[in-house]
């Protein structure tokens, strides 16, 4: 049953002019109505129905700072102090009550959550409340189902949204404003006629609150509409509150546990985050790209032909697309830090199974290929969530570390087997930084709140959208020529007649080179209007690399390694670095994450290594995959330059 509703009359005659006008009088456009009259704006406020009509007198009206994002926090106790004036500001009751919050926790994972909100909060300063089972029965007697604990925030309040949003309309027409409502067709009311140097604005905040617009004159004879950069001002100033408000929570003295915890908590959280990037990267290619320099030793060690040793090259890159659902089903049901944790163990059980025969080096890298593929997904979605400010850089870091991964490991990988005397030994080596990869993940697993998968659990459609299935084949389409060249590169080289340290040299050299591609291309992208230019740039030199890999003499091939590098290393980059670009929230970005890249590793595996392996098998000759690098290129070419324009993913 729907609250009485406190109607509010329209303004009796409408202007023929505005300096702003806002369409939709809910909650959102009534408090930016008022607000923007307080400034001196002359503001028509123009609603299709009543005012508080729809969703703002159906929502509980609740004004608080706990149960939130962390980041929100700030916006809270701002909202807050602003909910205590209102009743003066507007002359009216509102029904706004710090009435506060209790949140209880019926199983151990709930309590765990209640624990972790209770640490986020009093890194805020919030004033908060922790109860034992038998202070809750004390505080509430009446509640019937037991709980194992209790979060209470004495300070949130709510208010009674049928009755302060037409307080709030109605202390706006006292200062102003002309209300319009009723109106059906509110989109066709107005018709703009700007002076040269009239500024139109696009931007705007959810819920009706806008800057710009142009449409014909249906009803109303607005003759002109002005519009200013008022608003941005506006955004600037709560922006500007939000900071002073944050820095003030945090340096707040009256708090012994804020005064004393805040602080280091806060920067160990941003530290571990970081770190726990650079050694996922560092983990994403080490225990893959390892095994190419090694891949006479195994085959001749084990008695295996071409055909399965191109099927062992070939499975990790199947896993990554196999498992890539499995990402999101872990960030659904765990932490993000726990999934992390999870594939981090998972990688080095297989590290370690692959060293003991032919069934354990099949079964350990199925293991690896799915934990990569799990890491791989879930690390852009953890720099989204820590680093929202920073995602080019954050992005750029990872891709160079992850080079450096490649290039240390494969360069490594034949001097490693001559100390330690074997194959088996050279691949162990690098469960170590899996193992501090996963210290790194526990730790942060203490410290986080686990938040984000109330962020995480809404399902969205992307796949209505093509950018999503262009991105999605021109990430298989560099991946299929990466891992060939991983893969099925020393093996090229030893067929040119460079010895294993030659050949290794020479693919540390291509994997060097994709650092600072890896890192720049990110940061540049980040900047530009389109990446059309870049992405076409980044296949182009990739593609003449990779053919002039089979056919350039000798002494070139150092140069040509570093080409190739750089082209790779960008369009792999520039591949994961569209994901987060294209998507229009974060809910599309770990949707779009999971696709791109689990489409992506599957049609990279059976197009890339597997095919080339196929081929030089049929031929018993390199020079064919010549043609299969230019086709690639060709169709990466296209379907990258689609997936590079200034276009966002909607959710379906």
């Amino acid at each position: 049953m729907h609250p009485q509703l406190d109607i509010v009359a329209p303004s009796p005659e409408f202007p023929a002019e505005a300096d702003t006008v806002v369409i939709g009088g809910g909650i959102a456009g009534v408090t930016a109505a008022l607000e923007l009259a307080e400034r001196g704006q002359r503001v028509a406020l123009v609603e299709k129905g009543e005012i508080a009509a729809e969703q703002s007198c159906r929502n509980w009206g609740w004004v608080r700072c706990s149960g939130r994002d962390r980041a929100e926090f700030p916006l809270g106790v701002l909202s807050l102090s602003l909910w205590d004036q209102m009743a003066q500001r507007t002359g009216r009751e509102t029904g706004f009550r710090r009435t506060g919050v209790v949140y209880t926790a019926y199983n151990k994972r709930e309590l765990r959550v209640l624990e972790q909100s209770l640490a986020n909060c009093r890194d805020h300063g919030i004033n908060v409340r922790w109860m034992s089972p038998s202070e809750f029965a004390e505080f509430m007697p009446q509640h019937a189902p037991p709980v194992l604990g209790a979060l209470h925030t004495p300070d949130d309040g709510r208010a009674e949204p049928s009755i302060a949003v037409p307080a709030m309309a109605r202390a706006a027409q006292d200062r102003g404003v002309a209300l319009l409502t009723r109106y059906i067709n509110a989109m066709g009311l107005v018709q703009v006629e700007l002076s040269r140097d009239a500024q139109v604005n696009s931007s705007g905040l959810p819920g009706g609150f806008s800057s710009c617009i142009s449409f014909r004159d249906i009803c109303y004879p607005i003759n002109s509409l002005h519009v200013f950069d008022e608003f941005h001002q506006i955004v600037r100033s709560i922006k500007e509150l939000t900071q002073m408000t944050y820095v003030s929570n945090m340096t707040d003295t009256s708090s012994p546990v804020n005064r004393e915890l805040a602080p280091p908590l806060l920067a160990g959280r941003a530290t571990l985050s970081m770190l726990l990037v650079v050694f996922v990267a560092v983990n994403l290619r080490p225990l893959l790209t390892s095994v190419a320099p090694l891949v006479p030793d195994i085959q001749k060690d084990l008695s295996l032909s071409s055909f399965w040793i191109s099927v062992l090259v070939t499975i990790p890159v199947i896993c990554l697309g196999v498992f890539g659902p499995l990402a999101a089903v872990l960030n659904h049901r765990m932490a993000l830090e726990s999934a992390i944790l999870l594939a981090l163990c998972t990688a080095f059980i297989g590290a370690v199974l692959r060293s003991f025969g032919i069934v354990p080096l099949y079964v350990g890298t199925i293991f690896i290929g799915g934990s990569m593929s799990i890491l791989s997904i879930l690390t852009p979605v953890l720099i989204r969530r820590d680093f929202p400010g920073s995602v080019g850089m954050m992005m750029g870091v990872f891709a160079m570390v992850l080079g450096l991964g490649a290039a240390v490991s494969a360069a490594s990988a034949v001097p490693i087997r001559n100390i330690l005397g074997g194959w088996q030994s050279s691949l162990l080596v690098w469960v170590i930084p899996v193992v501090i990869a996963a210290f790194v993940a526990l730790a942060m697993l203490r410290l986080r709140e686990d938040e984000e998968h109330a962020q995480m659990a809404r399902r969205v459609s992307i796949m209505h959208d093509p950018i999503s299935w262009q991105l999605a084949i021109f990430f298989a389409l560099i991946a299929s020529s990466a891992y060939a060249v991983i893969s099925w590169g020393p093996s090229m080289l030893a067929d040119r007649g460079l010895d294993p340290k030659s050949s290794g040299f020479l693919m540390s050299l291509f994997f060097l080179a994709q650092m600072p591609s890896g890192f720049l291309t990110p940061v540049f992208a980040g900047r530009m209007r389109d990446q059309r230019l870049l992405t076409s740039l980044m296949v182009l030199l990739s593609t003449f690399g990779l053919i002039a890999f089979l056919f350039a003499p000798t002494w070139s091939l150092a140069g040509v390694a570093v080409i190739v590098g750089i082209g790779q290393g960008g369009g792999f980059a520039m591949a994961l670095t569209l994901i987060v670009l294209r998507s229009g929230s974060q809910h599309v970005a770990a949707r779009l994450s999971s696709v791109v890249q689990s489409v992506g590793y599957v049609g990279g595996g059976f197009v890339g290594p597997f095919a080339v392996g196929l081929l030089h098998d049929l031929t018993g000759d390199w020079a064919i995959i010549a043609w299969f690098y230019a086709a690639v290129g060709v169709v990466s070419l296209a379907f990258g330059y689609g997936a590079s324009r200034n276009r966002l993913i909607s959710e379906g």
